[in-house]
């Protein structure tokens, strides 16, 4: 039987659940520790997370779509239910989850909370360096890594695509 929403929550298991997220906040377990660091082969070639702010200088009208869309408060969802600590939740609402700049510890890189540009479209700072060097990830097909049926069982991509598409206003590169 398949988890869902309309599924009447029991007290007991939200208390474990509770327990659960406190024990994690105590711990700020860091993403190697997790054990939930997905390998990129484009690490070998030297990209590393520079985060979301070395993209709004010469991709100003691209931060304005990522800024007012929820990708940029992603972080709060996780701290309306508590679960900021938890690092299956982090991977998708953090930036770089466990690479090279990106996101570690909710300690150690405050600063990358939220679903940054390097989500979709890869590490970026071998571009940041040399605009010539493309991004690694096409990010039309990032998309599913986090909105999959059981994180967003309502994701259509034709919907949401249109959302948070804004490559017609890339002229920077």
């Amino acid at each position: 039987m398949e988890v869902k929403s309309e599924l009447t929550e029991a007290k007991p298991q939200l208390e474990n659940l509770q327990d659960y997220y406190y024990k994690l906040r105590q711990r700020d377990v860091t993403a190697k520790e997790a054990g939930l660091v997905q390998h990129l082969d484009s690490q070998d070639a030297g990209y590393a997370i520079s985060g979301s702010a070395s993209c709004q200088a010469c991709h100003q009208p691209d931060d304005a779509i990522w800024h007012s869309s929820k990708h940029s408060h992603a972080w709060e969802v996780l701290v309306k239910k508590s679960a900021q600590f938890d690092p299956n939740c982090q991977q998708c609402h953090t930036t770089g989850y466990g690479h090279t700049g990106g996101f570690e510890n909710v300690a150690q890189s405050p600063m990358m909370v939220h679903v940054g540009c390097e989500n979709c479209h890869g590490p970026s700072l071998a571009h940041v360096k040399d605009p010539r060097k493309r991004t690694p990830f096409p990010a039309k097909e990032q998309c599913v890594r986090c909105h999959d049926h059981e994180n967003s069982p309502t994701f259509d991509f034709t919907t949401y695509w249109a959302k948070v598409f804004h490559a017609a206003n890339d002229k920077a590169c």
